[in-house]
């Protein structure tokens, strides 16, 4: 694979995208068929188009999945090792191994690392280029998290004591019963989507990927596969994208 070389303000930037063998709620799950390719096609294929990422790496523990991101021209430098594979593995794990790797192999380590899910195929190269300007441009930032605004407001969540009474999981200073106040008057809510995060490779020295500083990238266009409902869902608004994409070209 020829290899982009590109410095952004002179930041070194790739992408990593984890994807791990064993999923519980669907077997193979990333090598589900979306509109005939596989679901580690999507998030591959559009960080390869990215303006502003310099190489694209594919960290898995199955040969069998590294065999086929190869072949979309995502980078392998290695097998993940089961102790960093397992169900309770954290993403910061195999982060740190990754950068070990590079220093161990003499490889120039990047300044910042775009971190993108094979489980999150609708986002694309026009999205992860948009977060990466924000990113660079904050200067005091040390990541960025894709979010929505989330429908479920935590003011109005509750949980169940010892006694068998519901009581609220948080509370406002000015608002003294939030759960029965309008929306409208709440705090809006961000939920982070696993679509797209970005963070400075300094911080594994700080064991984080994420800092204290993160900004928001707001993507309500988002699906992060977890069932076969998800990928229903995925097909019917892949389907609709590509129908538009044709008829903009005609």
């Amino acid at each position: 694979m020829k290899e982009k070389l590109k410095l952004i303000n002179g930041n070194n930037i790739y992408a990593v995208i984890l994807a791990r063998s064993g999923s519980k709620t669907i077997k193979n799950k990333n090598l589900k068929l979306l509109q005939n390719k596989p679901l580690i096609f999507y998030c591959i294929n559009e960080a390869l188009k990215s303006k502003l990422i310099s190489k694209v790496y594919f960290l898995t523990d199955s040969r069998r999945y590294a065999k086929i991101a190869h072949s979309f021209g995502a980078i392998i430098p290695f097998l993940r090792p089961k102790s960093i594979s397992g169900d309770n593995s954290k993403d910061i794990e195999t982060f740190k191994y990754f950068i070990n790797w590079l220093n161990k192999k003499q490889k120039k380590i990047p300044d910042t690392i775009v971190h993108l899910r094979a489980t999150a195929p609708l986002v694309q190269s026009i999205d992860i280029d948009k977060a990466i300007n924000i990113f660079l441009k904050n200067k005091n930032c040390d990541s960025l998290k894709s979010v929505n605004i989330s429908k479920d407001n935590p003011f109005k969540m509750w949980h169940l004591n010892k006694k068998g009474f519901i009581k609220p999981i948080l509370s406002l200073k000015k608002i003294k019963e939030p759960w029965n106040e309008p929306r409208q008057k709440l705090p809006k809510i961000l939920f982070q989507n696993a679509q797209v995060d970005i963070f400075k490779s300094n911080l594994l020295n700080k064991n984080t990927i994420s800092g204290k500083n993160i900004i928001p990238f707001l993507i309500d266009n988002y699906i992060d596969i977890d069932d076969k409902f998800d990928l229903i869902k995925a097909e019917i608004i892949l389907n609709s994208r590509n129908k538009n994409q044709k008829k903009e070209k005609k």
